[in-house]
């Protein structure tokens, strides 16, 4: 008898296709021995999507095995239906060729396909070309359906504060926090308070706020210009089609006031030429004397005096200013690794202690990279898994356009992170370490100063691991910062005995 495996998959865990585990291995089984075949094993892929093979590890351990293991045997892959197989044009074909080079054959229950059959490949390239097109045109639809419930001034779901959204996806006051948006605005409009003082003042003083959420320039920001408060809708691509409809929900905020808040914001976002040129390399080294947070660019109006400003005052008016001049700051740092990075016999040693230092360093941000690439795929398999819902008439169009709205917001959030991260990756790369080492040992000022801002940050960030701010008492009413140290990610006791 002529020998068959078989190959099993449901769209989600739950089975909700009607195509259960169980009913797709009853279909193989019964097809097989109608047939005359021997069923040496089904191989079971357990719920996933079959958008593409490349975290369906059963199936290709099932493609590997009937061709390394049946040289000289024809076998049988036999499935209850071609969409447990492949909906994916290229992979689909790809697949049941290379089986069919290999002398097997691919045959599916439902279909009523057999890769034997003379015109096999012509009906396999239209099923799978129609379910990859079938998709694409659910996605459009899905998000044709989702800029149509916008322009009937329909929430296409998420979370907003200031309100609630319930299951039907209608936007519902929440009370509590409405006050704390129309306090938001009374001040941004009213009273010309700035972002930061939002946010001082809630984290500090409105404790009903400060129970819902730790509040910053970014989360004031973001209230102040979404229309959604105004009682409006918007859609769209940021840079590309947005655009502001009618919402059907409860305003939280008058129409007048949405204005007046569009007015300041844009005279706010105006962008003033330069008066210094400069970057502020420092930016995430130096630490706060205070509270230990990293210390940002400021500068005073009109841009004449430039300083190193504590972030959690700057973002959240929390803890003091702390100023420390830039220029000051800058030079002794720079003064002092030129003097540090004077003797040949630092080369090696340094070297060696910037890569162990960049391997440990990468270790906890490769492990958080590959848990988002996770997180990615477990995304968009659900996303996938929908759709395969979806084309078995087993979900409505509008639980579709929920779930991928939903799951695609995440996405986009994951993928932020992700470039973060392999922006810190870039500049920690081994790869470019002994570039590094050895420009800063020949010429280390004229060197720096030839580098963008980002290749001066990236450079320092190599060497310095943080460098700790002191208050001086100078007698007056002012007191006075410095630079007290500047740690390294070498040993300083090391290279002084090598010095010496």
């Amino acid at each position: 008898m002529a020998k068959a495996v078989g190959y099993s998959r449901v769209s989600t865990g739950k089975q909700l296709d009607g195509f259960s585990i169980s009913t797709q291995h009853d279909m193989i089984q019964d097809f097989c021995k109608s047939k005359g075949l021997t069923l040496s094993k089904i191989y079971d892929e357990g719920a996933g999507s079959a958008k593409s093979i490349e975290n369906r590890d059963v199936f290709k351990e099932m493609i590997y095995d009937v061709i390394e293991n049946n040289k000289n045997q024809k076998v049988y892959v036999v499935l209850a239906k071609l969409d447990r197989f492949s909906r994916n044009t290229v992979d689909g074909i790809h697949v049941a060729d290379l089986l069919k080079s290999h002398g097997h054959c691919l045959v599916s229950i439902v279909d009523g396909f057999d890769s034997d059959n003379p015109y096999a490949k012509t009906l396999l390239i239209n099923k799978f070309a129609q379910s990859e097109q079938e998709r694409e045109n659910i996605v459009l639809n899905v998000r044709n359906g989702m800029k149509k419930r916008a322009q009937q001034g329909l929430f296409n779901g998420g979370k907003v504060f200031g309100y609630n959204s319930t299951l039907s996806k209608e936007l519902e006051v929440n009370k509590e926090q409405a006050k704390v948006v129309q306090f938001i605005f009374d001040r941004y409009t009213n009273d010309d308070w700035g972002y930061k003082k939002i946010a001082h003042f809630l984290n500090t003083q409105y404790t009903e706020a400060k129970a819902q959420r730790e509040w910053d320039v970014i989360s004031i920001k973001t209230i102040v210009t979404n229309p959604i408060y105004a009682g409006f809708i918007r859609w769209g691509e940021k840079n590309d089609e947005r655009k502001i409809y009618i919402g059907k929900h409860q305003a939280i905020i008058s129409n007048a006031q949405w204005e007046k808040a569009k007015q300041i914001f844009e005279a706010k976002s105006y962008q003033p030429i330069k008066i210094h040129k400069g970057s502020y390399f420092l930016s995430g080294l130096l630490r706060c004397p205070d509270c230990g947070s990293s210390m940002v660019q400021h500068k005073s109006k009109g841009g004449k005096y430039l300083y190193y400003q504590c972030s959690k005052n700057k973002t959240k008016g929390l803890c003091k200013s702390n100023l420390v001049n830039k220029e000051k700051a800058e030079a002794k740092v720079l003064n002092e690794l030129s003097s540090k990075l004077q003797s040949p016999d630092y080369e090696n040693l340094l070297s060696e202690k910037i890569k162990q230092q960049i391997k440990l360093e990468q270790i906890p941000v490769k492990k958080q990279y590959s848990m988002i690439e996770q997180e990615e795929r477990e995304l968009q398999n659900k996303i996938d898994e929908l759709f395969d819902l979806f084309t078995s008439h087993t979900i409505p169009k509008e639980t579709l356009q929920d779930q991928v709205s939903r799951y695609e917001n995440m996405k986009n959030e994951l993928k932020t992170r992700k470039e973060n991260i392999e922006a810190k990756l870039h500049l920690s790369s081994s790869q470019n370490t002994t570039f590094i080492v050895q420009q800063v040992l020949n010429n280390f000022e004229s060197f720096f100063y030839s580098l963008g801002d980002t290749e001066k940050k990236g450079l320092l960030r190599e060497i310095i691991s943080d460098i700790q701010i002191e208050e001086v008492d100078t007698g007056g009413k002012r007191k006075k910062r410095q630079i007290s140290e500047i740690h390294y990610y070498f040993d300083e006791n090391i290279l002084m005995e090598i010095a010496s």
